[in-house]
């Protein structure tokens, strides 16, 4: 054969190559899109489960809803539309059975039962209602942000503390401690007091330098010049350093605004025998905001 004739032979079965290569390609092609348009789109439906999860969830609560409803107009518990959903929420999660409700009250926050101790709250957006179920089971729901609350009155209380001392030795009948600006005591000279309140502790450190067995040293309070009765007594059977304090309920000892509050200390025989020295008196008051 001429060599024109092997090129000629070439290309007619490159071109013969080339058709089978497209028809296999062609058909592969149309044999994937096939099986593509018959794949399931996992996501979609992942999206449907979703949906119908979702529409039984809301019907089940709506469903709730209106049995936890009707339940409580039949016991008669006066509780508004944003309670009756919270209380819902607290049903299912509880799985309480509706119809063993026997009653939702109202907690008044300023008579709390002794097992509920609410602090700190003030004029705050809270309410408690009493769940009664079954025939002997109660539980507390806390509610925020309700429609109606009743204020609750709570006072704060402040403590300070008034410092009083002497390191000057006394005996006998003692005399007036000083202030901590180091300002001698005296039936009108002592801490002014600015707020209404009461004295509620006391406690004294010394160091008893001559002892008498049977005395003792006593710290009194002085308002407005008249000695109170509460004060601290320390035993002086024995030299050496001696320490006492006293606690009393709000209200046994009050005080007013403007009132004068001093310290006076004293061997209780008055005797001349008994001394000490480096007497410091913390005086605990309580007052009101």
């Amino acid at each position: 054969m001429k060599r024109r004739d092997y090129m000629l032979l070439f290309v007619v079965a490159f071109l013969i190559i080339i058709a089978f290569v497209g028809i296999y390609l062609k058909g592969g092609i149309s044999g994937g899109a096939v099986v593509s348009g018959n794949v399931v789109d996992d996501s979609s439906a992942n999206s449907l489960s979703n949906d119908d999860a979702k529409g039984d969830f809301d019907k089940q609560r709506d469903e709730l809803r209106s049995q936890l409803s009707d339940r409580l107009k039949s016991i008669k518990s006066d509780v508004d539309d944003s309670t009756v959903d919270f209380l819902m929420d607290f049903v299912y999660q509880r799985g309480i059975d509706v119809n063993q409700i026997n009653n939702v009250g109202k907690v008044d926050l300023n008579s709390l039962p002794s097992d509920i101790s609410v602090d700190n709250v003030h004029n705050a957006n809270l309410a408690i209602y009493s769940v009664n179920y079954s025939s002997d089971q109660e539980l507390y729901v806390v509610a925020y942000s309700v429609n109606s609350l009743d204020d609750i009155t709570q006072v704060s209380k402040n403590r300070e503390f008034l410092v009083y001392g002497s390191s000057k030795e006394m005996n006998g009948e003692g005399g007036f401690l000083s202030s901590a600006a180091d300002v001698d005591g005296s039936t009108s000279t002592g801490y002014i007091m600015m707020r209404a309140g009461s004295v509620t502790a006391i406690s004294t450190a010394l160091e008893s330098t001559s002892a008498v067995a049977g005395d003792s040293i006593e710290t009194v309070i002085y308002k407005n010049g008249e000695p109170v009765r509460f004060g601290n007594s320390l035993s002086v059977d024995s030299d050496g350093f001696k320490r006492d304090y006293d606690v009393q309920s709000e209200g046994t000892v009050k005080f007013l605004p403007g009132d004068v509050l001093s310290v006076y200390v004293k061997s209780s025989a008055n005797s001349a025998d008994t001394s000490w020295k480096d007497a410091v008196t913390l005086v605990e008051i309580t007052t009101e905001d």
